[in-house]
């Protein structure tokens, strides 16, 4: 599938960022082979915001994690910026968000910012920590770049594992339900800033979620996923895509998208 070749990201680019060819992946489970996934196509230009939903079991983080290169495929072929998985991610251009925030605990914010810096060996000591002091104010983190995880709340993490993930400067960002965990409020107060985020800095953004209405607040298109075995059963152009209004969430085209979505997802 292919999304909308004409709906143009921030960037206004429709180059191609990550082109995916019949992957399947299948794996020997307690009692015999499982395919998580069947056939996958799809097709997402540069600097568009993707969210893939479906069922649990559908496959929306193994094909996450195979676009990464966290594991293999078991067969068909993935392009990220026209070249193989594996190529790509020698160039450390991926960055990865996950559920929880999955900080080091006796590193402050600024020092976790700045850790795949450290390893990758980018720049000065003081270029890295003049790097992470940026995103930290990018993320309205500034005031607690000498905090330790425990001294920051669920929101604050989890902007801290996103700051992280920028700090090299990634072309692809990868989130797996980095939200997940949050209370409603500061769940909806990560998307304005996400979005912000997203707008100050464009990367290419695939972003899995089970909420419809976090999938049409922050999305350009949303990839619909079908389970067992996983496939994609549609792409969804998002009518109102990240006008980071509150107000549009009660939108009468949100609420139609919404129904739209939940028929896709449970129909057989």
């Amino acid at each position: 599938m292919l999304l909308d070749p004409d709906a143009r990201g921030q960037a206004g680019s429709t180059a191609e960022a990550i082109g995916i060819e019949n992957v399947s992946m299948s794996f020997q489970g307690r009692q015999g082979p499982v395919e998580a996934l069947r056939g996958i196509n799809l097709t997402i230009p540069q600097n568009r915001f993707i969210s893939i939903v479906g069922r649990s079991g559908c496959g929306k983080s193994t094909l996450l994690r195979i676009i990464s290169g966290l594991i293999p495929q078991s067969a068909g072929t993935i392009r990220v910026m026209g070249r193989s998985t594996q190529d790509y991610q020698k160039e450390k251009k991926f960055g990865f968000v996950f559920q929880e925030a999955s900080l080091f605990p006796w590193k402050t914010a600024r020092d976790n910012v700045r850790l795949p810096l450290d390893v990758i060996g980018i720049g000065t000591p003081a270029e890295r920590a003049a790097r992470a002091d940026d995103l930290l104010r990018l993320t309205r983190l500034e005031g607690f770049a000498d905090h330790y995880p425990a001294q920051l709340s669920g929101g604050m993490r989890q902007r801290v594992s996103i700051a992280r993930a920028l700090s090299y400067e990634p072309e692809i960002l990868l989130m797996d339900e980095p939200f997940g965990a949050l209370d409603e409020f500061t769940r909806r107060e990560m998307h304005d800033e996400l979005i912000r985020i997203w707008q100050t800095r464009p990367v290419t953004v695939v972003f899995v979620t089970h909420s419809l209405s976090e999938a049409l607040y922050l999305s350009d298109a949303i990839v619909v996923m079908a389970p067992r075995p996983g496939r994609i059963k549609a792409v969804v152009p998002v009518a109102h895509p990240r006008l980071a209004d509150p107000d549009m969430r009660h939108h009468p085209d949100v609420i139609a998208q919404t129904r739209d979505l939940e028929r896709l997802i449970h129909e057989q």
